[in-house]
């Protein structure tokens, strides 16, 4: 499996710096993309099978960097050079060829596709979503053919093994576990 080393996007702090929203780029979203529309210059994402090769690129390569340039720390590292491959990627690989990483233009009309990530909402989550979704309403944002909602939940009071045996009967009880 191959990671990215960041999600193209950006935090949006109020007036306290104190988070209201995460807003990242999900490359699983095609449907609405104008697949035909050229990339940005200089948007580009680095990928790696080995996430410790991730975090190693991270502290020695200058995310500012061009796509030609941002793997140069890397492949001298490894004592070897960057390879440019086929639209535009770019990938370092060891003296036994085995890759260690890749830049690829990030695809055409990327700055449309978002994904809003909340932090965890304790109370007054309808008020809240409800301000979120008013907000990129007016920004003309659209719900794409394969949106998606995820709800994700604080789960450490499931680390109390009484608290756990108790949703586990709840779920058979139900039957919901065997489906």
């Amino acid at each position: 499996m191959r990671q990215s080393l960041k999600t193209l996007g950006f935090a949006v702090l109020d007036s306290q710096a104190e988070l209201i929203a995460k807003c990242v780029d999900d490359l699983t979203l095609q449907a609405d993309c104008q697949t035909n529309t050229p990339s940005k210059p200089g948007w580009y994402r680095i990928i790696s099978d080995d996430r410790r090769l991730l975090e190693l690129i991270k502290q020695q390569a200058d995310p500012e960097a061009s796509i030609t340039e941002v793997l140069k720390p890397i492949a001298t590292l490894f004592a070897t050079k960057i390879q440019l491959g086929e639209g535009g990627m770019v990938q370092v690989v060891d003296k036994n060829s085995a890759p260690i990483a890749i830049t690829t233009p990030l695809p055409g009309e990327r700055e449309r596709p978002c994904e809003l990530i909340t932090p965890l909402l304790k109370k007054d989550y309808l008020v809240y979503l409800k301000h979120l979704l008013d907000a990129a309403k007016s920004l003309n944002f659209t719900i794409p053919q394969e949106g998606a909602t995820h709800i994700h939940f604080d789960a450490s009071p499931l680390a109390d093994t009484r608290i756990f045996s108790n949703l586990v009967n709840l779920l058979a009880s139900f039957d919901i576990l065997s489906r």
